[in-house]
């Protein structure tokens, strides 16, 4: 009888164990651990031009873009679109992107000049002529979603560019 008892205590003891094993698998597999992703970071304004429409001569030294006819960096989501095959066929799991939020930056544009955190840069967007130019950052979201590639969105908040608050301090008038 002690044979049977201890038998029946390590077949319990096993069938709570692979049942605590299911469940924590349920409640994780809709959760994600970044240290498992492989991220390809990108300032988007220098990885590809997938829009020439979008192209605009930056606000500083357009005497000199204007010679070249080469306006700088012109990197959008439709290149980000375009070349999501290529970060996926290199093994990246999630892109980690600079900030999309609209920017001050002229020639040294990047996205680390926000100066209005509520709308996204229209040198990203598509120039497809819609109103809500914020909808081609979702397309880029849900097409990367479509091939199992996560985006992570730079946000900072510690700094922004010296043109963000128009009614508050103003430094100076920027020359456009």
């Amino acid at each position: 009888m002690r044979r049977f008892t201890k038998k029946l205590w390590a077949a319990l003891l096993l069938l709570l164990v692979s049942m605590q094993s299911v469940a924590t698998d349920v409640f994780t597999s809709n959760r994600t651990d970044f240290r498992d992703e492989s991220i390809y970071f990108m300032m988007t304004t220098r990885f590809y031009d997938g829009d020439t429409g979008n192209n605009v001569l930056c606000w500083d030294n357009q005497s000199e873009q204007i010679k070249t006819k080469d306006p700088c960096w012109r990197g959008d989501f439709q290149g980000v679109i375009d070349k999501l095959d290529y970060i996926k066929a290199l093994g990246f799991t999630a892109i980690w992107i600079t900030p999309v939020v609209q920017n001050a930056s002229g020639y040294d544009y990047h996205g680390y000049h926000a100066m209005d955190f509520q709308h996204v840069d229209c040198r990203y967007q598509s120039s497809d002529g819609s109103k809500d130019g914020d909808a081609m950052f979702q397309e880029l979201i849900d097409k990367a979603h479509e091939k199992g590639i996560k985006i992570i969105l730079d946000i900072v908040l510690n700094h922004t560019g010296n043109f963000g608050e128009q009614t508050l301090c103003k430094e100076f008038d920027r020359n456009t």
